[in-house]
């Protein structure tokens, strides 16, 4: 049988499970959202993009993370 504390911590490991799987469900869910929105470009829009414009830079200046919580 299990006590009041333990019920409690229980509940408290259960609540901590759903958060975090629903939090990586809405991830990717929402790069999946994302990703939909994105306009299809061809290759060859993508050349004339590309000579009007110059290739894509490869390089990351500076990166945050940040964290955000529910």
């Amino acid at each position: 049988m299990l006590t009041e504390q333990d019920k409690l911590v229980l509940k408290d490991i259960i609540s901590e499970c759903i958060q975090e799987t629903l939090k990586e469900f809405l991830e990717i869910e929402f790069m999946k959202l994302r990703a939909s929105l994105l306009p299809y470009i061809s290759k060859k829009e993508q050349e004339e993009i590309e000579s009007l414009y110059g290739a894509p830079v490869e390089e990351i200046d500076e990166t945050e993370k940040v964290e955000i919580e529910l």
